[in-house]
């Protein structure tokens, strides 16, 4: 499933009325954060929609700008936390598989560490490291 429809609780990518780049209400600011594309784009296809739609529009608008929470000010620590979080939204299994990968290289790294650790040698060259001092 599409992450923009699955996002877990601790995700923080969800809608949002986006009231510091608002014109408005926010409403199209929020769409065009939520799904990261520029704002003018969806700002075209609201102006676009009330021109030939307005009876669905306008009240849509009205309707969300009532119910969607403004976004907080302060939604990411870093901008890197930022474009996991988006990468986590847009395709969470690869980001999965991702993570797996890392994990597992990192899981080789600390198995090459205790075996070194572990070895005779390193205690043999912690002995005589002893012996010097």
């Amino acid at each position: 499933m599409n992450g923009y429809y699955d996002n877990g609780p601790n995700n923080p990518i969800r809608l949002y009325r986006d009231t510091a780049n608002a014109r408005v209400a926010g409403v199209c600011a929020g769409f065009a954060k939520y799904l990261d594309i520029r704002v003018k784009i969806i700002r075209i296809g609201m102006i676009l929609g009330l021109v030939f739609a307005f009876w669905i529009f306008a009240p849509a608008y009205v309707i969300l700008a009532l119910v969607l929470k403004p976004m907080p000010r302060q939604m990411f620590a870093s901008p890197q936390e930022e474009q996991f979080w988006r990468r986590v939204s847009r395709s969470p299994n690869q980001m999965v598989g991702e993570l797996k990968g890392r994990l597992r290289s990192l899981d080789r790294r600390l198995a090459d560490i205790e075996r070194s650790v572990t070895s005779d040698e390193f205690d043999l060259h912690r002995k005589f490291r002893d012996l010097k001092a």
